[in-house]
C-alpha cells in the first residue's frame, strides 16, 4: 500500500466494515410523521450499499381533512416503485397512483420495461373504479413526441421545452398512447422545467390522466426549488433538492357546495366583504353627472328614512350601499394577489449567520438560472450562460456552508468561556437563544382541528376576556368608589355643560372628517377614511350623525366591531389569548366619536376638571411629561442623598381590570 508517496508494507487488515451513508431511510414498513397528515407508503424491503441517497421507494401524505370525506385504502403495492390509493366515499371512487422509475446507470435495478407493463396492466385493471390520476418521476424526456394519436383523440397539444428525449421518454409515450392518458405538463397553466441541478435542466416529473379528465384539473404549477427557498426562506439548507414541486387543482363533480366551502357549515360565521383598495381614488368618484342623479335619490331616501319612518338603520345602509357601488366600479376590491400594503420581509430571525455577501451571491445564483431556464439558444453562449449558473451556484454553496461553520463555531466558543467562567446565569441564558431551551417547553392542552369547534373556542375565550364574571376585588373598595364618583357627578352639576348639548353642524362633521387618519383600516362596512374627504358624503354623513345625537341612537353597524388577532411575541400560535386583539371600528362612527371626544376634552380642559397628574389622552401631553417627572424626583432625592423606590405594573390583560 501507497500512503503520501511512502510505501507501507506488513499491513495487515483486522476488520472491514461497509460505510453507510447518513439520511433518512424509510424501509420495510418504517413511515414518515407530519403533523395533520397520513403517510402510505411502499417502501424498499432493503438498503442497497452503492445508494448515494436517503431514497427508500415511493409513498403518499393524505391530509386529514381528506380522509375525514373519504375512505383511503391501498389498492395496490405488488410492483415496484408503483403505489396506488383508492379514495372512496357515497358519492364517488378515484384513484391517485405515485411512482417512480429509476434513472439508466442506477445502482437500483433498471428495467424501464417491464415498469411500463406493470403500470400498463395496473392501468386496465383499475381504469373502471373511478378516474385516475398517475404522478411521479419517470426520469424520461420525452422531446415534442405526440403522447395522443392525432386525427383520432381530441386532445390540444401541450407546449415543450425540453427538446431532449432519451429511451424511458419513447416507452412513456407509448405507454401513454396505448392506454388513453395525456400529461398534464404543458397543457394546463405554468409550464417550467422539473428537475433543475448543476447537470442540466430537464422535465422528468409529470402528472397524468385521462383525456376526459383534463377539464376537470386546473391551476397547474411548476414551482422550482429556488423560488419555494425564497418564498420559505430556506437559504440555509445544506442541500437543496433538484426536483420541482408539481401542484395541480382537481375539480370533483359530485362535492357539494358545503365542501366547497367547508366555513359555510357554521351559521354564526359570515363571510367579510372584500377590502376596497383605498390608495388610488380617481378624481371622478362620486363626481361625475351619473352619480350626481344617484345621490340626490339616496339622499331622499335617506331623509325619507329619517324623518318619516325613524329608522337610522336603513338611511345609514343606502349610505353604505353608495359607497359600496361607486367603489366597485371606479375602484375595485383589493385581490389577494394584491401587493400595495405588503411589506418586504426582514431578515429571517432562524438564519442568524445569514449576510450580505450570502443575500448577493443568492440573488446573483437565481438571476443566472432564471437566464439559463429561459435560453433558447445553442452552442457556446447557451454553454457559457450554463457555466455561469454553476459557478455562481458553486460559489453560493461554498459561502454558505463556512458561513455556517464559522458561526456554529463562534457559538461553541462562546459556550466554552461562559461555562468556563461559573457563569451560569448567562451560559442558560445563551442556551435559550440558541433555541436548545425551546425544545423543552412542552404544550398544555389538547389540538383540535374541527373548524366549528376553533371558532366556539375563541368566541368563548373573547367574550370571556371582555366580560370577566371571576374576577376577585374587594367589595368596600368598590363601594368608595361609586360613592366618591357620584359626589364628583353633584360638584360638577354647578358647571356650565350647555354647550356638550348643542346642535352638531355641519362644520362639525367636516373638520372631522378631514382629521380622520388616512390608510387606517375599516370596519365591517370597509368604508374608509379617504372615501369621505368629499361634500356629497360630508352631507350625508352630516344628516345621519345629527339623526343620531338627537334621538340618542347610532346604527347597529356601529355596535360590531372586528377584532383581528395578532400574535404575540413569543407565544403560542394554538391560544387564542396568545394573539393581541386589535378592534377594526366603523370609520364613520369613529368621526361621531370624535365630534364627542372634542367637546368633552375641550369642556374638561376650560372647567379644570381633570387632574394636573393626567396626561394620557390630553392634547399636546403624552408620555414625556410622565418621565420628565420621574427623572426630576429621582434626581432631586438623590442630591439630598435619599432613597427612591419605584414600581412598575405591567398588566398581563389589561382588558380585563
Amino acid at each position: 500500500m501507497i500512503r503520501d508517496g511512502l510505501k507501507l508494507r506488513d499491513v495487515k487488515v483486522e476488520k472491514v466494515e461497509r460505510k453507510q451513508s447518513n439520511g433518512p431511510r424509510p424501509v420495510g414498513n418504517n413511515k414518515f410523521d407530519i403533523d395533520g397528515y397520513t403517510f402510505y407508503g411502499h417502501n424498499r424491503l432493503t438498503k442497497h450499499h452503492k445508494a448515494k441517497r436517503g431514497s427508500g421507494g415511493v409513498g403518499i401524505f393524505v391530509k386529514s381533512s381528506i380522509e375525514e370525506k373519504y375512505k383511503v385504502n391501498i389498492l395496490d403495492k405488488t410492483a415496484k416503485g408503483i403505489l396506488w390509493l383508492k379514495f372512496d366515499n357515497e358519492q364517488e371512487t378515484f384513484c391517485v397512483c405515485v411512482c417512480y422509475l429509476p434513472p439508466k446507470g442506477s445502482s437500483r435495478s433498471n428495467d424501464p420495461e417491464q415498469f411500463y407493463v406493470d403500470l400498463t396492466n395496473q392501468v386496465y385493471m383499475y381504469q373502471n373504479i373511478g378516474q385516475m390520476y398517475i404522478v411521479g418521476d419517470f426520469n424520461s424526456r420525452c422531446s415534442d413526441i405526440s403522447d395522443f394519436i392525432e386525427g383520432v383523440d381530441d386532445v390540444t397539444p401541450r407546449e415543450v421545452i425540453d427538446y431532449s428525449s432519451n429511451t424511458n421518454g419513447d416507452l412513456l409515450i407509448d405507454f401513454l398512447v396505448d392506454c388513453n392518458l395525456c400529461m398534464l405538463n404543458g397543457r394546463k397553466g405554468k409550464q417550467d422545467f422539473t428537475c433543475i441541478s448543476k447537470r442540466g435542466k430537464s422535465v422528468v416529473d409529470f402528472i397524468i390522466t385521462t383525456h376526459e379528465n383534463i377539464h376537470m384539473c386546473t391551476d397547474f404549477d411548476v414551482k422550482i426549488m429556488s423560488d419555494i427557498t425564497n418564498e420559505l426562506e430556506l437559504q440555509d439548507m445544506n442541500q437543496i433538492p433538484d426536483h420541482s414541486v408539481l401542484t395541480v387543482s382537481i375539480k370533483r363533480e359530485s362535492a357539494n357546495q358545503q365542501d366547497k366551502t367547508p366555513l359555510a357549515s357554521y351559521s354564526d360565521i359570515q363571510k367579510l366583504p372584500s377590502k376596497p383598495r383605498s390608495r388610488t381614488i380617481p378624481n371622478e368618484f362620486l363626481n361625475d353627472d351619473t352619480v350626481r342623479v344617484k345621490i340626490e335619490q339616496v339622499i331622499q331616501n335617506i331623509e325619507n328614512n329619517l324623518t318619516v319612518k325613524q329608522d337610522v338603520d336603513a338611511a345609514y345602509g343606502c349610505f353604505v350601499e353608495l359607497i359600496s357601488d361607486e367603489v366597485k366600479s371606479k375602484i375595485g376590491e383589493k385581490s389577494e394577489g394584491d401587493n400595495q400594503y405588503r411589506k418586504a420581509k426582514g431578515k429571517s430571525r432562524y438564519k442568524p449567520y445569514w449576510n450580505d455577501n450570502l443575500k448577493l451571491l443568492w440573488d446573483k445564483t437565481c438571476e443566472h438560472e432564471k437566464v439559463w431556464l429561459k435560453w433558447k439558444g445553442c452552442g457556446t453562449k447557451k454553454k457559457r450562460v450554463r457555466e455561469q449558473f454553476l459557478t455562481s451556484r458553486n460559489a453560493f454553496d461554498k459561502l454558505l456552508r463556512k458561513e455556517k461553520r464559522s458561526y456554529q463555531l463562534r457559538q461553541q466558543q462562546e459556550l466554552l468561556n461562559l461555562s468556563t467562567e461559573n457563569n451560569t446565569r448567562d451560559f442558560w441564558k445563551k442556551i435559550g437563544k440558541l433555541g436548545i431551551a425551546n425544545d423543552r417547553r412542552s404544550s398544555e392542552g389538547n389540538v383540535c382541528k374541527d373548524i366549528k369547534t376553533v371558532y366556539d373556542t375563541w368566541k368563548c375565550k373573547y367574550e370571556h376576556l371582555f366580560n370577566v364574571t371571576d374576577s376577585k376585588y374587594d367589595e368596600d373598595l368598590l363601594c368608595t368608589v361609586q360613592h366618591q364618583l357620584e359626589n364628583e357627578i353633584i360638584n360638577l352639576s354647578g358647571k356650565d355643560s350647555e354647550i356638550l348639548n348643542n346642535d352638531v353642524s355641519y362644520d362639525d362633521v367636516g373638520k372631522a372628517v378631514y382629521r380622520a387618519k388616512l390608510n387606517k383600516a375599516g370596519g365591517l362596512d370597509q368604508i374608509c377614511a379617504e372615501f369621505l374627504r368629499n361634500n356629497s358624503c360630508v352631507n350625508i354623513l352630516f344628516k345621519i350623525i345629527k339623526f343620531a345625537f338627537d334621538n340618542g341612537v347610532v346604527p347597529a353597524t356601529w355596535n360590531n366591531i372586528l377584532i383581528n388577532p395578532i400574535l404575540k411575541p413569543d407565544k403560542d400560535y394554538r391560544d387564542p389569548l396568545g394573539y393581541r386583539g386589535i378592534a377594526l371600528m366603523s370609520i364613520p362612527c369613529k368621526i361621531y366619536a370624535d365630534i364627542l371626544n372634542t367637546r368633552l376634552s375641550s369642556w374638561l380642559e376650560e372647567n379644570n376638571i381633570l387632574a394636573d397628574e393626567q396626561n394620557g389622552f390630553r392634547k399636546d401631553r403624552g408620555c414625556i411629561e410622565h418621565l420628565y417627572s420621574l427623572t426630576s424626583i429621582i434626581t432631586n432625592r438623590k442630591i439630598e442623598r435619599l432613597s427612591t423606590f419605584a414600581c412598575f405594573i405591567d398588566a398581563k390583560k389589561p382588558l380585563i381590570l
